[in-house]
This record gives C-alpha cells, sequence and structure tokens, in this order.
C-alpha cells in the first residue's frame, strides 16, 4: 500500500585506508521513514544511524570510519 522507494548510489570512500565503492539503497518512504540497503560492496557494512543519507550510514569494515562521500562544500 506504500509508495514505491526511489533508488539511489551512494559512493564510499574510506578516509583511513582510501577503500571505495558504490552502494545501492532505497530512499526512505513516508511510511517507514527508513533507508533500505540493497547492496553493499565487500569490505563495508551497515551501521544503523542517521546520516547524510538517511537512516543508515556505511563503514569501512576494516577501519570502522563512515565512508559516505560527502559532497557538500
Amino acid at each position: 500500500m506504500g509508495m514505491a522507494k526511489d533508488p539511489f548510489t551512494a559512493k564510499l570512500t574510506c578516509p583511513g585506508c582510501g577503500r571505495t565503492g558504490e552502494a545501492y539503497l532505497l530512499a526512505a518512504d513516508d511510511l517507514d521513514h527508513k533507508t533500505t540497503v540493497e547492496s553493499v560492496p565487500e569490505g563495508f557494512k551497515v551501521i544503523e544511524q542517521p546520516s547524510d543519507i538517511g537512516t543508515v550510514d556505511l563503514y569501512c569494515a576494516d577501519c570502522d570510519l563512515s565512508a559516505l562521500a560527502r559532497g557538500h562544500g
């Protein structure tokens, strides 16, 4: 019954080791307000916390640092 979520990609770059990748996600909708992670490249992990992209953040599995590319500024 809910509206379809909009797919988008998030570019990942670890500030520690420089690992890069692209995650595929579905934007939060008006019903559940949660960002759905469709796929995350090897070497990254999903952390359930607010971030620039929604309700999750994506971390480097080795460095335990946020790998979301901050495109602001």
